[in-house]
């Protein structure tokens, strides 16, 4: 496993991240992304009785730096799928 530092040049739906040591950047096809850092919903119970729906609004946006976790030994899948898990997690730093 490997660990970069990069860069969010477009935000989501069409999330790009720019990997500092890379000539492309990598695109949502490529990028699994951890739910805390996108637009999400989760229900929660309040004094364990009344359950609520929070929607969280903050998400990855130009210019936030992110650590990007990869590793190099997928073998066995199409060239679209092994890319797909290249880039697996990313951290908001």
């Amino acid at each position: 496993m490997s660990v970069e530092l990069g860069t969010v040049t477009n935000a989501p739906p069409d999330l790009k991240i720019k990997v500092d040591n890379m000539k492309v950047d990598l695109d949502r096809d490529d990028l699994v992304v951890a739910q805390y850092l996108t637009k999400h919903k989760r229900q929660v119970k309040i004094d364990g009785v009344t359950t609520v729906e929070l929607e969280f609004q903050d998400e990855l946006k130009p210019g936030d730096r992110v650590i990007v976790a990869s590793t190099r030994n997928v073998t066995g899948l199409p060239l679209r799928q092994a890319r797909r898990f290249f880039f697996y997690f990313f951290y908001c730093i």
